[in-house]
């Protein structure tokens, strides 16, 4: 079975189900997760992350148009498998207790990487990656203190310039 999912979060797209609904950005045609739409967006606007173009809209993510193409596919795929698509409830956390996941005898899933090597629950939000990019954007390497040997040379070299432009013995072939 195809799997068509947000390239940016990696996860599969949903109809209408945990915020995964495709968004087109409409300056641009690319398609993004509602989520990864709402992380992007900064005062009625997302700058695409594949192209950079900037995509300008009032209201929230869900006024971007819904990608119907995948949307109609997903439709299909679901009526071919005979699966309703249900809005997934959200985890319950259960009350804190001494008893660990071993105890119980809970396996606890490896959580999901996207293609950067970053946890999804880190890569949701955004913020460690604006963090990291705020970081490289502020660095600037250290300017090197000036060499005195060398800026010397770089004077010596001017002033013998600067003599060979001046014809020392043209004075002493004229008195002749």
């Amino acid at each position: 079975m195809p799997r068509l999912e947000c390239k940016i979060c990696f996860h599969e797209y949903k109809n209408n189900r945990n915020k995964r609904t495709p968004r087109i950005l409409t300056n641009c045609g690319h398609t993004v997760c509602e989520r990864c739409a709402e992380s992007l967006m900064k005062d009625g606007k997302i700058i695409c992350p594949f192209d950079r173009e900037t995509t300008t809209f009032t209201g929230g993510v869900q006024n971007l148009h819904k990608n119907f193409a995948i949307v109609s596919f997903l439709d299909e795929i679901q009526e071919e498998d005979g699966t309703p698509q249900i809005e997934q409830a959200e985890p319950i956390v259960a009350d804190e207790d001494d008893s660990t996941d071993e105890e119980n005898n809970v396996e606890q899933p490896e959580p999901e990487r996207n293609a950067f090597g970053i946890n999804d629950e880190d890569f949701e939000d955004f913020e460690m990656v604006r963090h990291y990019q705020r970081q490289m954007r502020a660095y600037r390497p250290p300017t090197p203190e000036p060499d005195p040997e060398i800026e010397n040379n770089f004077v010596y070299q001017n002033i013998i310039r600067a003599l060979a432009n001046i014809n020392i013995g043209r004075d002493i072939e004229d008195d002749n």
